[in-house]
């Protein structure tokens, strides 16, 4: 079965190919009305995104701030720990100890020394 491609693929590809994406951009070129809605999103995975906003004057010769969306390093902004989390050679045990969590084996001999 086909992935289907999403507005978050189509973003992030126009992102790591151009550096830079505007709401208009978005529009035209694969029909995302919602780019700050996808731009979230990206956010909220950890990709490093930020927003500038310039000046222009709109088609009524105001002078208004437009944003432009810029992806400031193509890796994930992530933790070392959620790294070696989503390895998956690391094994449960080494997962655990890094989560904190210990296993009712390790609790029993707690007991039994105490």
């Amino acid at each position: 079965m086909n992935k289907r491609i999403t507005h978050y693929d189509h973003v992030l590809q126009y992102l790591r190919d151009y550096g830079k994406i505007t709401s208009w951009e978005a529009i035209t070129e694969f029909g995302n009305t919602r780019l700050s809605a996808t731009i979230y999103l990206l956010r909220k995975d950890g990709w490093n995104i930020s927003t500038e906003y310039k000046t222009a004057k709109n088609r009524y010769a105001i002078q208004c701030h437009m944003p432009s969306t810029n992806l400031n390093q193509e890796i994930k902004m992530k933790t070392i720990i959620d790294l070696l989390l989503d390895d998956q050679n690391i094994n449960q045990n080494f997962k655990r100890i890094l989560k904190g969590e210990k296993n009712d084996k390790e609790e029993e001999k707690v007991k039994k020394i105490s």
